[in-house]
């Protein structure tokens, strides 16, 4: 008689119980996040996203997007490691297009004086400012021009128009002329009291009274372009207290 070994059980079979024949098929184990993954969305919500709203609220607002942004795409990144592959590229993705839309409608605000309104006629010569043929009388001023402007050559001015006077200053090169135009209807014509660097409507031109968002009631911060944040004494020298806290017709 032929001697048939026993064939070892199927342990896949249908109806096929584990032993311990069988060895069970090892648990897995979740990975542990890594510490850097940890400090990267911590200094998001705590340095990148905070500078972001803080810049925002100093008037920075293109600064103010590329902080938060920053601050976005660390904590996409945190939790897109623990995703799989399409649902990784997929929130990389939203992240993106949150960013450049939050880049697309953040508007600029500028704080300009106005100088003429629809129906003036204004006409600029040698920084002398004329409004329907009448210059705006200018008396030099001794005050020191603030930092980085504090050069030689530099001069600080009081502008008179009716019954508003304010400061402007002069440094640089002289403006280029500009010839007399006539505001239109809706519109104003703006300047900067820093005449010779100033972006206003010599350049970008007439601005629509819609646009207007308010009147400048108080001066709330203050500061020359000197110092930066990596000198913390050259930065807080470079604040102007003396401003803080007054009114634009004060000055």
């Amino acid at each position: 008689m032929r001697s048939m070994s026993a064939e070892p059980p199927n342990p896949y079979a249908p109806g096929a119980t584990a032993t311990d024949d069988v060895p069970a098929e090892p648990e897995k184990a979740q990975a542990p996040v890594a510490p850097a993954r940890w400090l990267a969305v911590l200094t998001a919500l705590a340095v990148h996203i905070p500078m972001g709203l803080g810049l925002y609220v100093l008037g920075r607002k293109r600064r103010a997007v590329v902080w938060a942004a920053i601050g976005l795409v660390e904590v996409a990144l945190f939790y897109a490691s623990a995703l799989s592959g399409h649902a990784k590229l997929l929130l990389l993705a939203m992240t993106l297009l949150v960013t450049t839309w939050l880049a697309a409608i953040v508007d600029t605000d500028y704080l300009k004086r106005v100088v003429a309104v629809e129906g003036d006629v204004v006409q600029i010569r040698d920084d002398v400012v004329s409004i329907n043929g009448r210059d705006l009388p200018q008396q030099t001023v001794d005050e020191r021009c603030p930092p980085p402007d504090d050069q030689e050559g530099c001069k600080v001015l009081r502008e008179t128009d009716g019954r508003r006077s304010y400061l402007i200053m002069l440094t640089g090169p002289s403006s280029p002329d500009f010839s007399p135009t006539l505001v239109p209807p809706g519109n104003v014509f703006v300047l900067g009291d820093n005449r010779r660097n100033s972006s206003d409507s010599r350049i970008w031109g007439f601005v629509p009274v819609e646009n207007i968002k308010g009147v400048t009631s108080f001066i709330w911060w203050s500061r020359g372009g000197g110092g930066r944040l990596h000198s913390a004494r050259k930065w807080f020298d470079a604040i102007r207290w003396e401003r803080i806290g007054k009114r634009p017709t004060d000055l």
